[in-house]
């Protein structure tokens, strides 16, 4: 979900800001690796289903989120002109 408020920026101001995805997915995910270790526990698979509320939501969330986020970058770089020429789509036929 982080990702969303970056895929936003990149879309209104295009240019550099296109760089915030990778370098936030390299960046963060490197950073958290380092932090938290290297976790050889197996899940417990007779966890019960009330206990995996969030791990749910955010499950079942994520679809409606990324289609969001898609389609609607897609609309706003289509509907606007203010990226560079070689931001558009227009120009990848």
């Amino acid at each position: 979900m982080g990702f969303v408020p970056l895929i936003v920026i990149a879309a209104v101001y295009g240019g550099w800001w296109l760089l915030l995805m990778p370098l936030y997915g390299w960046g963060v995910f490197t950073a958290m690796d380092f932090v938290t270790g290297l976790n050889l526990d197996n899940p417990d698979t007779q966890t019960p289903l009330k206990d995996l509320f969030w791990y749910r939501a955010i499950t079942l969330v994520w679809f409606p989120v990324q289609f969001a986020v898609i389609f609607g970058a897609l609309w706003w770089i289509a509907a606007t002109d203010h990226l560079h020429w070689f931001e558009e789509l227009k120009n990848c036929r």
